[in-house]
């Protein structure tokens, strides 16, 4: 790439990151005349728990934040305790994977007009390993999501489903709590 291109490139990126904060509030009604301080709500400290648990590795976690706005039985309870630990058996030989095989470059922080082929096989392999481990990973996660699921009954997943949603929901809100601030903080 030429220095025009890096540079055409270079202020590309700069003004979507200058420009991507304000197209996003004006997308979510900010800046269209409306009063936004009464669009504002504060989190609720039950969802903000939720919202926390979601965890797209572990759909154990969310469930289990959720026991009480489910009703779920004791026996329930140890059950998705169990379906968890399974789980995380499961995954740890591709976390100890992920753990060994180090940070994955980008590709384009590689230099491949001058790397040698041993080298760049280094970095395709690294690359496939990474993608196997993240596969194992979420092969674990949607085995325990069956088996959580398949432990509640037909009111509890209709109400799990609900729930998800009106957690969803509450993510996009805008909220006047720290809690709300520190998510979207950890988002960007």
């Amino acid at each position: 790439m030429s220095w025009l291109g890096k540079s055409l490139w270079t202020l590309s990126i700069a003004a979507g990151v200058l420009c991507g904060p304000g197209l996003a509030l004006a997308q979510m009604g900010a800046g269209s005349g409306k009063n936004n301080d009464t669009e504002h709500h504060t989190l609720d400290p039950h969802i903000a728990d939720l919202i926390r648990a979601t965890n797209p590795n572990d759909p154990t976690s969310f469930i289990l934040a959720a026991r009480s706005d489910l009703n779920l039985s004791d026996s329930e309870v140890t059950g998705l305790y169990r379906v968890r630990m399974e789980m995380q058996s499961n995954q740890q030989a591709a976390k100890n994977a992920l753990d060994t095989l180090g940070p994955v470059r980008p590709l384009r922080a590689s230099d491949f007009a001058h790397i040698t082929p041993a080298g760049r096989d280094s970095i395709l392999a690294q690359r496939k390993a990474v993608a196997v481990a993240n596969g194992q990973l979420h092969d674990a996660a949607i085995v325990a999501q069956g088996k959580a699921v398949a432990l509640l009954s037909p009111d509890q997943r209709s109400h799990l489903i609900d729930l998800q949603k009106h957690v969803e929901e509450e993510q996009r809100l805008p909220h006047d709590s720290i809690d709300a601030e520190k998510m979207a903080a950890k988002k960007h």
